[in-house]
């Protein structure tokens, strides 16, 4: 199986912890075993790894001049926006996952399921809580409860993502436009 895992490591300007966890992140996939490849997004003045690493791809993006609001507004957006510079159709699994998280285990074991989306639930929280309602329309708010979900942690099949991506921007897009 081909998988690719993603994170974004994208700063506000004079800031660095985002690309130093990403480093952390990547380290533990690396050392998981992990076959698969690892994209790295961040907007870092040097490589995260100077000497590079194998199935290791950083691309910077360049936010010079621009103020902390916009860079913030941006990562915030970018988990769908990403899809702009990767090809997932070339993987059969594409894992976006936060850069504030490591693998203990080897991830491949979470990519065994033949659905075409996994993502993890937080059963302390209600979809229609504060963190998750953001997007849901009156009748889905009228819905019984469910859990919330964690956009920090996800997968799709590599066939489907582009769709998935320009669905999620889509719907953000239009709340935008509801505000």
């Amino acid at each position: 199986m081909k998988a690719l895992i993603y994170t974004i490591a994208i700063d506000s300007p004079r800031e660095t912890h985002h690309q130093l966890m990403a480093k952390i992140l990547i380290n533990s996939i690396i050392r998981s075993s992990f076959s698969g490849e690892v994209l790295a997004f961040t907007n870092a003045r040097h490589r995260l790894y100077e000497c590079g690493r194998r199935r290791v791809r950083e691309i910077s993006l360049d936010f010079e001049g621009e103020n902390a609001r916009d860079v913030e507004s941006f990562a915030k957006t970018f988990k769908y926006r990403a899809r702009a510079y990767m090809n997932a159709k070339r993987y059969d699994r594409v894992m976006f996952v936060d850069c504030d998280c490591l693998f203990l285990a080897n991830p491949a074991s979470l990519f065994a399921s033949e659905a075409d989306l996994m993502y993890s639930e937080e059963t302390w929280s209600s979809l229609k809580g504060d963190w998750h309602r953001g997007y849901l329309t009156d009748e889905e708010m009228q819905a019984p409860h469910s859990p919330g979900i964690n956009s920090g942690v996800w997968w799709v099949r590599g066939e489907c993502y582009d769709e998935l991506m320009i669905e999620w921007e889509g719907v953000k897009s239009g709340i935008e436009r509801q505000q």
